[in-house]
């Protein structure tokens, strides 16, 4: 059955290999085929994304393009974010944290060493600048999801005021002290940046 455009370019899509702009899936109609233009990208302008259609055909088979095979993967790490199959952020937030969590102990091993000044400018640098990059893909997001992100800025916190896990007055630090905003209000944060921004004519 052909694939339509909206089944094509729909949130069930998933941008999950490159192949060469002259490639169209042999299914789609013209109308999808129209609109898969070429995406710049890092690697080149003479590669696009293929989106493949979860449903409507096993993403676990190789694909065969000319004389090359490409093997799917259950998820793709695309500009930082990484897509499941099922597009859920689970395995991107488990990545950030897995991630942040050892600069977090790398950090606490020489904390001692710097003052508070040193110690926020590194946890900027290896820490917040990950919770916040692409983090309006987690807007919607369940509580479990995000629970795991304000987990590990709270671990952040401790590192920058040299406390304990334990220690009282974590809210004072956070908001009083270091004047951040929890996970789910960073998240709306950047989307109403992000909105302003179209709207004012300035976006990226």
């Amino acid at each position: 059955m052909p694939v339509t455009a909206s089944q094509c370019l729909g949130l069930r899509c998933l941008w999950c290999c490159f192949v060469s702009t002259q490639y169209a899936p042999a299914s789609c109609t013209p109308d999808a085929a129209a609109q898969l233009q070429p995406i710049p990208y890092a690697c080149g302008a003479e590669h696009a994304l293929l989106p493949v259609a979860v449903g409507a055909t096993n993403i676990h088979e190789p694909l065969r393009l000319g004389d090359a095979t490409i093997t799917a993967s259950d998820h793709v790490r695309l500009l930082g974010v990484t897509i499941s199959s099922d597009l859920s952020p689970v395995k991107h937030v488990g990545t950030i944290s897995l991630s942040c969590f050892y600069w977090l102990h790398q950090i606490r091993r020489i904390r001692r060493s710097l003052d508070a000044e040193s110690a926020k400018t590194l946890v900027h640098a290896f820490i917040t600048s990950h919770i916040d990059g692409c983090n309006t893909m987690l807007a919607g997001s369940p509580r479990t999801i995000t629970d795991r992100l304000q987990r590990l800025l709270n671990a952040a916190a401790h590192v920058i005021s040299n406390t304990g896990k334990f220690d009282r007055g974590l809210t004072h630090l956070l908001h009083s002290e270091l004047h951040w905003l929890n996970v789910p209000q960073r998240i709306l944060h950047k989307l109403g940046v992000t909105v302003h921004r179209c709207l004012q004519g300035r976006a990226p």
